[in-house]
């Protein structure tokens, strides 16, 4: 199988990680068909052997996974079924940095890894997106794609073996790690769609993605260097205003315009007789400008009419910048060791333009600062793994230890964006979003130590048990333990029975402890509401009934079947429950007499969920073609009385797609080759809560057709044309209930999005 295959990432513990230098594994594991390395403490195994259920890409196959923009979500949205990337529009920071989700539940559940150490997440929470709301996501899309030699997603719990945030899955980023020859490729790309709501034919989005990578050779190693630099215009899927005079469109809805580069390189080299260093060291800064409500003239309280005689329609700019530097020793042979150094950051500034302070009257600026937001990670970690026979059982040993240290800082944005002009209106500070005082800023800091051991007992030819145990203690909230056990027993030799149970937990976010930001959100009518979210130890908040906040628990079950026969049929199916106690989600909002912001909410740990699936994934190979059947179902639902907060409980439970089938058929021949992808996404629904009226909407599900195309002329240069959503797939169209006077004609919460027909033409050259 080329489009999915299964390893073994969960059956080890890596405290985040003692995943081999790229180098080394590249000399120790046969083709990626048949064994994986990274993210196991056992040896190498058939993909065939895994007790837990993964996915592996190749770099081949997010190539030409038919994507929009080589954006990472995406093409795991393309690829994985159990992965959801909703477009978020009119989101405010989730327009620039969108979270996606892996089993239906948050984007902070997701661990993710690159070379197996852990990754950084924003700066910024997801304030304003339907989906995962109060998340500080991992922004997938600063790593470039040329860096990529593979992703696994492990679709499993695994925070016994890799900490915090791992109770849905974890996603392990695998760099490229050739020492020589390369590629550059250009791809350009735009929507070519017919617009129901405006009875138009759009062409926008335009889209550029140039991208490298070279490898290096060195005395004894490699460096291996990518780039890629994107720039995209905007999209409008706004639909005629019926609350302005004639047919306008006055709104914006849609992908914002971006602009920004990103690099990578990989590296290492043996010295010493059997030790070596390695790392990578990664940049991105990427600039993105997202919409707000439009602000009509005739609301006084939000519009100086001397400025904006016919109102208007603020912009949010934001800058994300992520930096990224792993360091590494391993050697030894009978015990063999790693030593490592991880750090990230990531930075991100937020700007409104097209705007102003109707409390300043006539001398407000239309331009403000908003603020700034500072997040940083470090890691140290040492790792050991011995293999040994043990009254003739084959025993692999993993032990560690980890020291985690995070800083989360804001800034204040420009006076003007918060101050009270004097001017009376019930709307003080900048419109879109208002800026961060001096009293708002947060400088926190905490300090995490972790141990963990992991084994694995091969007790006969045919049946496999390991088991890993973690202990965290954090600076802030307390300590944790937490185990996993899993089993796979060979029924045939060719059908497998596998499983897995394991405790888990989600630390709070040093973010979700002290962030604080206001937006503009629906209200009953053409004037909005100033939602600001608060900390839990604001005095608002407090008055309100705030509490610390405590970790998220989970325990994680799975059974399933794996079968690889000779004539090129291969199967998984695994059923999974997901049960989380003391969730961290959004608390229902509170009015308050403030004359900047109308309601407030913080977090809080009031929900218990159960999420119950099943991923199934079929594959066939014969002759020149590759055929992927994958499917998941899942269902969340809420098991305690924790939250009366109907938006909170439609994000938790039924905004997700309740189902996803993909069908996958690639073909190959003398130099030809064809990608075909037929998605179904089954039902989602979208809940308002106006405190007068509660509407809500189910949106009936949709399926898409993806095609790629590409030839190769065998001197290195291949050129590919390719479509997503090629017959012009569009959601269910909003009830007048929800669309927001018609503005809003198609919700974000459907998973085909609102964009419609997209084309590209790829062409790569590899030398």
């Amino acid at each position: 199988m080329k489009v999915y295959k299964h390893l073994i990432l969960g059956a080890t513990a890596l405290g985040t990680s003692l995943a081999l230098p790229v180098s080394v594994i590249a000399e120790q594991i046969q083709p990626l068909e048949e064994v994986v390395v990274v993210g196991s403490r056992a040896a190498p195994r058939s993909v065939a052997d895994s007790p837990v259920p993964v996915d592996v890409f190749g770099a081949d196959d997010l190539a030409r996974a038919a994507s929009l923009g080589g954006e990472m979500s995406q093409l795991l949205h393309s690829l994985v079924p159990s992965f959801n990337f909703p477009r978020q529009s009119n989101s405010d920071t989730a327009d620039l940095v969108r979270p996606a989700q892996l089993r239906g539940l948050s984007p902070d559940h997701t661990l993710v890894l690159v070379n197996g150490k852990r990754r950084h997440t924003t700066a910024i929470l997801n304030t304003g997106g339907s989906i995962g709301k109060g998340s500080a996501p991992v922004d997938l899309n600063a790593i470039p794609m040329s860096a990529i030699k593979r992703v696994e997603v492990l679709r499993d719990g695994a925070a016994a073996q890799y900490g915090s945030d791992a109770i849905a899955g974890v996603i392990n980023i695998v760099l490229k790690d050739s020492s020589e020859g390369g590629q550059v490729s250009m791809t350009y790309g735009e929507y070519n769609t017919d617009f129901a709501p405006t009875n138009k034919k759009l062409t926008d989005g335009e889209t550029v993605l140039i991208s490298g990578n070279a490898g290096i050779e060195l005395d004894d190693g490699f460096i291996n260097v990518s780039g890629q630099y994107r720039d995209r215009n905007s999209t409008n899927r706004a639909g005629f205003d019926s609350w302005s005079p004639g047919q306008q469109v006055t709104h914006r809805a849609g992908d914002p315009e971006e602009e920004g580069y990103s690099l990578f390189a990989n590296w290492g080299k043996s010295i010493a007789g059997d030790k070596e260093l390695y790392g990578y060291i990664g940049s991105s800064e990427r600039e993105a400008t997202g919409v707000n409500f439009l602000r009509y003239d005739y609301e006084s309280d939000a519009v100086v009419s001397s400025i904006y005689p016919n109102g208007f329609l603020p912009v949010n700019v934001g800058v994300a910048t992520d930096q990224s530097f792993v360091i590494g020793i391993t050697g030894g042979s009978d015990w063999a060791w790693d030593i490592s150094l991880n750090y990230g950051a990531s930075q991100f500034e937020l700007d409104v333009e097209n705007s102003n302070n109707a409390s300043m009257g006539a001398a407000s600026p239309t331009e403000f600062d908003i603020g700034e937001y500072d997040y940083s990670q470090l890691l140290l970690n040492a790792d050991v793994v011995k293999s040994f026979t043990l009254s003739d059982t084959p025993v692999s040993l993993a032990l560690g230890i980890q020291y985690r240290q995070e800083d989360f800082e804001s800034h204040a944005g420009s006076p003007a964006s918060y101050i009270d002009g004097g001017v009376p209106s019930t709307d003080v500070g900048s419109q879109g979003i208002v800026g961060l005082s001096p009293a708002d800023e947060a400088d926190e800091d905490r300090d995490a130590y972790s141990v963990y051991a992991d084994a694995e007992f091969e007790l006969s030819e045919r049946f496999i048990v390991g088991t890993a145990a973690r202990y965290e203690d954090y600076s802030d909230f307390g300590d944790t333990f937490n185990s996993k056990l899993t089993a796979r027993y060979e029924l045939t030799d060719n059908l497998a029975l596998r499983g897995a149970a394991s405790t888990g937990f989600r630390a709070p976010s040093l973010i979700q402890n002290s962030y604080k930001s206001s937006r503009s959100d629906f209200s009953a009518g053409p004037g909005l509401t100033t939602v600001a979210l608060v900390p839990v130890d604001d005095a608002l908040a407090r008055a309100a009934g705030s509490k610390d906040l405590e970790a998220e628990k989970s325990k994680n079950f799975s059974v399933g079947l794996s079968g690889d026969w000779d004539n090129g049929v291969s199967l998984t199916v695994d059923f999974y429950r997901v049960d989380i106690k003391d969730r961290i989600t959004l608390s229902d909002r509170v009015a308050v007499a403030d004359p900047s912001i109308d309601e407030i909410e913080f977090f809080t740990n009031s929900t218990d969920t159960r999420t119950d699936g099943v991923d199934v994934v079929i594959g066939y190979g014969w002759n020149e073609f590759d055929f992927t059947l994958a499917y998941n179902e899942s269902d969340t639902d809420i098991t305690n009385n924790g939250t009366s907060n109907l938006e909170v409980i439609n994000s938790m439970t039924s905004a997700n797609p309740e189902s996803k089938w993909i069908f996958t058929t690639n073909w190959q021949r003398n130099g030809w080759s064809t990608m075909a992808r037929v998605t179904r996404y089954g039902e989602t629904q979208r809940n308002f809560d106006f405190g007068w009226a509660q509407p809500e909407q189910t949106y009936s599900g949709n399926t898409t057709v993806d095609i790629d195309v590409e030839y190769d002329f065998s001197n290195g240069l291949r050129v590919s044309l390719g479509a997503n959503n090629l017959f012009d797939e569009y959601p269910e169209e909003s009830s007048s209930d929800i669309n927001y006077g018609g503005n809003l004609p198609y919700d974000v919460i459907p998973p085909v999005g609102m964009g419609g027909r997209y084309i590209y033409a790829r062409t790569t050259y590899n030398f």
